[in-house]
């Protein structure tokens, strides 16, 4: 009965994660593109900054950085919001035939009503873990790409914010 019970919760936190991973990813999908717009507007920002005529050196420089960043998350956050395949619980006919083939191969079993669904739990949680596997894999190398495109996003943010503190107090 123990056992029975530990498999029950193994399965149930196996289905939570799951879950998780399809809604991380999800997650991860949203944060990339409100900063796609962030981008945007901080391009034309660049554009505009770089406009004006009697622009020193230093933040003609640090806009190029600037807009290098943003070339950088812009090609980091196309790939991380590009379409992958993401793994779903298969159809319930697959758990049907699932079932025929452990009734038939335990037909003449003692006991094969607790054989079969001791070997049906088991294949469910195998291809649930399967599944889990995968989908984490996609949605740590997603991560990665984010982690890093955030980090270019905002640098190109904090050099906007550097040329903008110079235009407004040093440039007349």
């Amino acid at each position: 009965m123990a056992q029975r019970q530990i498999d029950k919760a193994i399965f149930e936190q196996a289905k939570k994660i799951d879950e998780l991973y399809y809604q991380l990813a999800d997650i991860q999908d949203v944060k990339t593109s409100v900063f796609m717009a962030v981008a945007a507007l901080s391009g034309t920002l660049s554009i505009e900054i770089l406009k004006v005529s009697d622009l020193p050196s230093i933040i003609k420089y640090l806009q190029a950085l600037g807009v290098a960043a943003l070339v950088v998350f812009v090609v980091l956050g196309v790939i991380a919001l590009w379409p992958r395949d993401f793994k779903v619980p298969p159809h319930p006919k697959k758990w049907v035939q699932e079932l025929k083939s452990l009734e038939e191969k335990y037909k003449d079993s003692a006991g094969a009503a607790k054989l079969i669904h001791s070997d049906f739990e088991s294949e469910l949680l195998r291809t649930t873990i399967a599944r889990i596997d995968s989908n984490k894999a996609t949605t740590d190398y997603k991560a990665v790409l984010c982690v890093w495109a955030i980090r270019a996003i905002t640098l190109a943010i904090t050099i906007q914010f550097l040329s903008l503190i110079w235009l407004a107090v040093w440039h007349v």
